[in-house]
This record gives structure tokens, sequence and C-alpha cells, in this order.
């Protein structure tokens, strides 16, 4: 059985969805921290035409992705296949940004 690309495309709706469904809840500054903990620097990344670390300037962003690395959130675009996809890609910038921020000014002290 074979799907239509009606099912197909809905499908990958409900995939995205889900992947980032865990952002509604989640706490930028106590994952953080916990990271931190666990030596863990690397900052949040949201994927898009080029990836976007939130929070970054520009004119540090060579240089922070080489000294921290980055680690994508699953399920970002810059191409949202539905509102909620669009709704769930902002919680994630958003978080990521926090999160970033956290990151920064720890490594900063």
């Amino acid at each position: 059985m074979t799907l239509s690309s009606n099912a197909i495309a809905q499908e990958q709706k409900n995939d995205l969805g889900e992947k980032l469904r865990w952002i509604e809840s989640a706490n930028p500054n106590l994952d953080a921290r916990q990271a931190i903990e666990r030596k863990d620097f690397r900052l949040r990344a949201i994927y898009g035409y080029t990836l976007i670390i939130p929070g970054v300037d520009q004119k540090n962003y060579d240089e922070y992705k080489i000294k921290f690395g980055f680690k994508p959130i699953e399920g970002t675009s810059d191409h949202f296949v539905s509102a909620e996809h669009a709704r769930l890609n902002q919680l994630a910038y958003k978080y990521a940004q926090k999160y970033n921020e956290v990151i920064l000014n720890y490594y900063k002290r």
C-alpha cells in the first residue's frame, strides 16, 4: 500500500509538530544550568536556510560556533508546514535565545 501525497504531507506535519512539542514545557534556564553542570557548553541552534544560533551577535557567530559548538533543535525549519509548526518554531527560537544567554553569561564569568 502506498500513501498519497496528501497523506505523506500530513504525516510530515505531524512528525515536525511532535518533534517540537517538548518546547512548550521546556525551561531554558534549568536546561542550560544542567548542561553547564555536565560541562556541555554547546549553544542551541535553529535550522533554517542556514544554521541560526539565537542570541549570538553576527560578528561573534563564527568564533562562538567554533569555541562552543552547537546542538540544533530537531524539527525546526524555515519552511513551516502548518501554523502550529510556525508557532513551535517561534517558541524554539525564544528557548534557544534564552538557553544561549545562560551559557554565554556563565562562560563570561
